[in-house]
């Protein structure tokens, strides 16, 4: 029986949010109105409101479609809507323009936070989501997660959230116990600008995304998974392909099972935003994806955008040896006169050692990175290069083709520095 009851009244809402009279509402005469969304609010009650019946509901919130209604939304609708179901929207987390004199309570200040921070830094001035994966992801949050919090300088426990001027800031979430999760785990390994030079707007040279197609968790997709602990390190170093660990381009992923702790979202300005994931362990499956750049990879981005990475050879010999390692066996003969025909990368920008530890040791959190300059990257005597030889067909030459190796800093012009 009561299966049948919440049937019909699912089927009376629909209808009956097809009927909305627009010109009533917006002649002020909010009936067919209230008749509706107090249907609604008996429906949340029982559960959870669907996608559909949140769209209509996110109809009337000022980052909805109320400029049909603006003749009168902030004058009477909103007001109306504040007064008489004031937690019905906060609930969904949707803001009306007249709620700072009805008030929010602060139980559903959560649900706005969510959707502030999920729906996408695209959309967000809209304040409300879009898609039905994330609305469910959304509904997962609002019954399993909680605000991060805390201790602040005079021993006070607070949000882990902060807010800058701009709109930007960050806000940690975490569940109430670990959330399994299967997914792929990718590993990115690009010739962006190097460490030393990555400013708001950039993008690191080393850095990996996490993806499920757990529904549950839209809200993940795409963030950054927090390898923090030497266990993490030292199952993936060894996993790593020697290409990623020699300092090539390209990506390379892994089917993975992880606990998730919490995510924080941040934004600190129009161009950089993210997702940070905490987790308890991680599984590690099978290798999905192995997949080093090639010749035209490296071609396209670094002619047009990162320079610093290009090398040409200084030498009016005949040939530059390419070796197997600094003064070692000679690997190959680089002729000069086809100095024009040939790619030559330099690997130890792109592996920025310092200290003995590379990029992509930091990005599985080996240890923090530490600032360092050109003059000890770029100051040794010997560079590690990638080298592609001549080819009729450059465009695609493959990685196969190419040879890793140590040329000495005097044979060699470096590329521009940002």
């Amino acid at each position: 029986m009561q299966k049948i009851l919440v049937f019909l009244c699912l089927l009376s809402a629909f209808l009956f949010a097809k009927d909305l009279d627009v010109n009533r509402i917006k002649q002020g005469d909010f009936t067919e109105l209230k008749a509706y969304l107090t249907q609604l609010k008996s429906i949340s009650k029982q559960r959870d409101l669907n996608f559909n019946e949140y769209q209509t509901l996110a109809r009337f919130g000022i980052g909805g479609s109320n400029r049909e209604f603006a003749s009168v939304y902030f004058s009477k609708l909103s007001p109306f809507l504040a007064k008489e179901f004031g937690d019905l929207f906060a609930e969904y987390g949707i803001i009306l323009g007249d709620e700072n004199k009805a008030g929010v309570k602060a139980e559903y200040d959560l649900h706005r936070q969510l959707v502030f921070w999920f729906s996408g830094e695209d959309v967000r001035d809209y304040k409300q989501i879009f898609t039905k994966k994330a609305y469910e992801s959304f509904l997962f949050f609002k019954h399993n997660a909680t605000f991060a919090t805390k201790i602040d300088e005079e021993g006070q426990e607070i949000r882990n959230c902060a807010y800058g001027d701009a709109g930007g800031g960050e806000c940690e979430f975490i569940f109430k116990k670990p959330v399994k999760a299967k997914g792929i785990l990718t590993f990115n390994a690009d010739f962006s600008l190097p460490p030393n030079e990555v400013g708001a707007c950039d993008y690191p040279a080393y850095f990996s995304t996490f993806k499920t197609q757990d529904s549950r968790l839209e809200f993940i997709n795409d963030g950054h998974i927090v390898l923090d602990k030497r266990e993490y390190y030292d199952k993936f170093a060894q996993l790593l392909p020697k290409w990623y660990k020699n300092g090539l381009g390209g990506s390379v992923g892994y089917e993975v099972e992880v606990e998730i702790a919490g995510i924080m979202p941040w934004s600190f300005s129009a161009c950089a935003a993210g997702k940070d994931i905490t987790i308890t362990n991680i599984k590690v499956g099978k290798k999905l994806q192995d997949n080093p750049n090639d010749r035209k990879d490296y071609a396209k981005k670094i002619d047009k955008e990162f320079n610093m990475y290009k090398l040409e050879l200084n030498s009016t010999d005949k040939y530059v040896n390419l070796r197997e390692k600094p003064n070692g066996k000679i690997l190959d003969q680089i002729p000069t006169a086809k100095s024009d025909a040939v790619l030559l990368l330099n690997l130890n920008m792109s592996l920025w050692e310092v200290k003995g530890v590379s990029e992509w040791q930091r990005q599985l959190g080996f240890e923090r990175a530490e600032f360092s300059g050109y003059e000890e990257v770029m100051g040794q005597e010997w560079i590690k290069v990638l080298y592609f030889p001549p080819s009729l067909s450059p465009k695609t030459q493959t990685i196969t083709e190419a040879k890793i190796g140590y040329i000495h800093k005097s044979q060699l012009v470096m590329g521009d520095l940002p």
